[in-house]
């Protein structure tokens, strides 16, 4: 008897899928509609490995800006510092780099500063001082003239800086650097 009554479910149920009256109307798209895809967030697989679609998409590191040093006396000297302790750690490139593109064609190549520095500094020892603005030497104009890189310099704006290194004191005058602005930072220039 069970079967009778499921096979006459199974009658009633094909009889009314074939029925036309019974079936769904049908649908048909309409070609000036068109879906727009959604993006889910990726969500990791059941396995627990990362499939292609589930590693997050990389993104771009901001480049790291330079901090800009202070203007007038206080960025002259931190310049100056930075440049001496460039040479105080054998980072002679770096302080190259630091030097006014005048002054570096008076130097000479780069090998040649390099190799002058190198010396200097087994004399000179780590230690020294700077001064901004120096009462015991000319002004700056006395030290710009006859010099080619004269027109260079920013009359308004540039720093005189004395470094007097510990270690050389009794022998040897301090060295008398312009330290001048520039639209794209401080460039340095030793007048003595």
């Amino acid at each position: 008897m069970k079967r009778i009554t499921m096979a006459a479910v199974a009658v009633c149920l094909i009889a009314s899928a074939c029925d036309s009256s019974a079936a769904s109307p049908s649908i048909t798209p309409d070609p000036a509609v068109t879906a727009t895809p959604t993006i889910s967030p990726a969500t990791p697989s059941p396995t627990g490995t990362a499939g292609p679609s589930d590693s997050p998409a990389a993104t771009p590191t901001p480049a790291v800006t330079p901090t800009p040093l202070p203007t007038g006396v206080p960025g002259a000297l931190e310049f100056t510092q930075q440049y001496e302790n460039s040479l105080v750690g054998a980072h002679y490139h770096k302080a190259w780099s630091m030097l006014a593109p005048g002054y570096q064609a008076l130097v000479g190549p780069e090998s040649k500063y390099v190799n002058d520095q190198a010396e200097f500094m087994e004399s000179a020892g780590k230690g020294y001082n700077v001064v901004a603005d120096p009462a015991d030497v000319a002004p700056l104009a006395e030290w710009l003239k006859n010099q080619p890189f004269a027109s260079a310099i920013d009359r308004a704006h540039a720093v005189l800086v004395e470094v007097t290194w510990s270690a050389l004191a009794a022998s040897r005058p301090a060295q008398v650097w312009i330290v001048n602005p520039t639209p794209s930072g401080w460039e340095l220039y030793e007048v003595r």
